[in-house]
């Protein structure tokens, strides 16, 4: 069985993390942060999610960041727009891949998402 790793708060709800790195928030994080907060309570989340902010994860180009749900799934380049579909399709229901579009740096290509542990073998 494999062991997952789900960022919890000292309160037991589930974090999912929005980077404040500069690039981040010039790419417009702050409203990716108020979009999530309310999402997340007009799905009934409040009580499961708890959105944080964090520093730079290096990817600053793919900004913004959010890291989410259980599985810690790295979304990258989010838009205000997207960020029902990704409370909606993945946090109320994890396990579901959002429909969200990513752009993996390494290879250019897209799709609906890609874990963070591939994230972290991109070439610098």
């Amino acid at each position: 069985m494999s062991e997952e790793k789900v960022a919890v708060s000292t309160d037991g709800r589930q974090v999912v993390i929005v980077c404040q790195g500069t690039g981040c928030v010039t790419s417009d994080s702050p409203r990716i942060h108020e979009a999530l907060e309310k999402s997340i309570a007009q799905q009934g989340l409040g009580d499961t999610f708890q959105v944080k902010l964090s520093g730079c994860h290096g990817f600053c180009q793919q900004g913004p960041i959010v890291i989410a749900g259980p599985e810690g799934i790295f979304y990258s380049q989010v838009k205000v727009g997207a960020v029902p579909q990704i409370v909606e399709s993945h946090l109320k229901a994890p396990g579901r891949q959002s429909p969200a579009m990513v752009t993996s740096p390494s290879t250019q290509s897209s799709s609906a998402l890609f874990s963070e542990t591939a994230a972290t073998s991109i070439p610098s």
